[in-house]
C-alpha cells in the first residue's frame, strides 16, 4: 500500500483575532504574554488587541494546526484535547462534506493517508465514514484498524463549548465546495457554528465560498493564499477578509506584511525564531504542527530577552538618536580648539590674502598672460564654455619637395696694402716678404 507523507506544505490557514485575547500570545519582543482564562463576548474583527491595520498590534498568537499532531492523529477529538492540555488557545480544523452532506473533520479528499484505504470523503456516506479510524499508521505504526475514531464537526463544536477560552478556525476545503457547491456547504456549516460565532472564524482557499459567506455576513472570514501576490486578485477586494493567511514559502523575503485591515497569519511555522521574525514584520498569527514545542521555545526566548540588559546599541538619546557611552576610564575628548562640531558647522573662511576660487583675481604682481599666437583653440570640455579663439600667426608656405638651400662659401680674406710702408713690405697673414722694386739690375735678372 502506498503511504505518502503528510502534506505539511499544503497551504492552509488562517488566524483569528477575537476581541478579548484568549490564550498565550507572542508579543512584539518575542516574549509570551499570558492572558485570562475566561472569554466573554469577542469584539468586532480587528478591534481587539493586535486587531486591524494589517496585524500591526504587536502581538502574535500561535495556532495548533489540526490539534496536537505529535500526540494523536490530526483532526481527531483526542488531538484537539491534547493541544488544549499543553496550553493552546487557538485551534484550526479542516472540514469536508460527505456524500450525504454531513460536515466531518478531515483534511484530504482521499482517505489513503489518514485511514489507509482507497476512496474519497465526498463520495462516501457519513455512516460509513464514521466507522473508519484515523490511524496514520505510517506515523504511529499499527494498522488501519488502530487509531482514533473519525469525528464530525458537531462533535468538535460540542467539545469546544466546554472551553470558552479557545478560539477556533474552521477551514472549509475546496474539494467539498467543488463537489457540493458554495451554497450547500454554507447551509450545512452555519447551523452548527452559530453557537461559537463570537469566538470562531471560517477560512478557505475557495473564493466562491468566501464571496457567498460574505454576502450572508454571519461569521468572520479569512482567505488562505499560497502566494503573497494572490492577495491582489479582484475577489479579495470584494470579500474584504478579516484574516489573511499565507503559506510561509510564498512570502517575500523582506518587508512588512500587511493588507488593508486584515490580520495576517502564516503557516506552517515550526521554529520559534522564525515566529519572532514574522511578528516583527507585522504577522498576528502563526500556525504550527508542533504546538507544544513552539510554546516552550517561545517561553524560553521571551524570558531570556526580559533578563538581558540593554546595551548602548539599544539605548537612545533624547529624540531617538542612538547614543554611545564612553569607554570605562576614558574621558570624552573635547572638540579641537576653534573647530565647530560637524553638524551645523559654519563654512570656514578662505586663507588670508586669498580670494575665493570663483571670480578670483590674479596674484599680486603677476600679469594675466596673453594666449599664444597661432595656437588653435582646443575643443571645449563637456560642460565648459568655449573660449574665444586666438588669432593664428602668419605662416609661410613650405613646399614638401623643396630641398633646403646650401649656405654659400665664405670669401677669402682681402689683401690690404698700407699707404705708407717704410719697409716696403706686404703682410700676407703672418708671413712677410720683400716686394720687387721698379728698377732692377739686368744682371740680377739673368741670374
Amino acid at each position: 500500500m502506498n503511504r505518502r507523507p503528510p502534506q505539511a506544505g499544503k497551504r492552509r490557514r488562517r488566524g483569528a483575532n477575537q476581541g478579548n485575547q484568549v490564550g498565550p500570545s507572542l508579543n512584539g519582543n518575542g516574549g509570551l504574554a499570558s492572558d485570562g482564562t475566561t472569554h466573554p463576548q469577542a469584539a468586532a474583527p480587528g478591534t481587539g488587541p493586535g486587531g486591524g491595520g494589517g496585524g500591526g498590534g504587536g502581538q502574535m498568537r500561535v495556532i495548533a494546526h489540526r490539534g496536537h499532531r505529535a500526540q494523536a492523529p490530526e483532526n481527531t477529538l483526542r488531538s484537539l484535547r491534547e493541544a488544549m492540555r499543553v496550553g493552546a488557545r487557538h485551534l484550526s480544523i479542516d472540514v469536508q462534506l460527505t456524500a450525504d452532506g454531513v460536515p466531518v473533520l478531515f483534511a484530504d479528499l482521499d482517505l489513503e493517508r489518514i485511514c489507509g484505504r482507497d476512496g474519497k470523503v465526498t463520495e462516501m456516506a457519513s455512516t460509513e465514514f464514521l466507522t473508519l479510524k484515523a490511524a496514520e499508521s505510517w506515523r504511529f505504526g499499527g494498522n488501519r484498524q488502530s487509531g482514533e475514531p473519525t469525528a464530525t464537526l458537531a462533535q468538535a463544536v460540542e467539545l469546544l463549548a466546554e472551553t470558552p477560552e479557545v478560539f477556533l478556525f474552521v477551514e472549509v476545503k475546496d474539494g467539498s465546495v467543488h463537489r457540493h457547491g458554495a451554497k450547500a456547504v454554507y447551509a450545512a456549516l452555519a447551523p452548527l457554528l452559530r453557537p461559537l460565532a463570537e469566538r470562531m472564524a471560517i477560512i478557505s482557499f475557495d473564493e466562491d465560498f468566501l464571496l457567498f459567506a460574505r454576502e450572508r455576513g454571519e461569521f468572520r472570514l479569512g482567505a488562505v493564499l499560497r502566494e503573497w501576490e494572490e492577495r491582489e486578485v479582484s475577489a479579495m477586494r470584494i470579500i474584504q477578509p478579516d484574516y489573511l493567511f499565507c503559506d510561509a514559502r510564498g512570502l517575500p523575503d523582506t518587508g512588512r506584511l500587511a493588507w488593508g485591515q486584515a490580520e495576517i497569519g502564516v503557516f506552517e511555522v515550526d521554529e520559534a525564531r522564525k515566529a519572532q521574525e514574522l511578528a516583527r514584520r507585522g504577522v498576528s498569527y502563526v500556525e504550527t504542527f508542533v504546538i507544544a514545542e513552539m510554546l516552550q521555545q517561545l517561553a524560553r526566548l521571551g524570558n531570556r530577552s526580559e533578563r538581558r540588559p540593554p546595551t548602548h546599541r539599544h539605548a537612545t538619546a533624547e529624540g531617538g538618536v542612538p547614543r554611545r557611552e564612553p569607554r570605562e576610564g576614558r574621558e570624552q575628548r573635547e572638540p579641537r580648539e576653534g573647530r565647530e562640531p560637524r553638524e551645523g558647522r559654519e563654512q570656514r573662511e578662505p586663507r588670508e590674502g586669498r580670494e575665493p576660487r570663483e571670480g578670483r583675481e590674479p596674484r599680486e604682481g603677476r600679469e594675466q598672460r596673453e594666449p599664444r599666437e597661432g595656437r588653435e583653440p582646443r575643443e571645449p570640455r563637456e560642460g565648459r564654455e568655449q573660449r574665444e579663439s586666438r588669432e593664428p600667426r602668419e605662416t609661410r608656405e613650405v613646399r614638401l619637395d623643396q630641398q633646403p638651400r646650401e649656405a654659400p662659401p665664405e670669401p677669402p680674406p682681402a689683401l690690404t696694402v698700407p699707404q705708407e710702408d717704410p719697409g716696403n713690405t706686404l703682410r700676407l697673414g703672418r708671413r712677410e716678404s720683400v716686394a720687387p722694386t721698379e728698377e732692377f739690375d739686368a744682371s740680377d735678372d739673368e741670374t
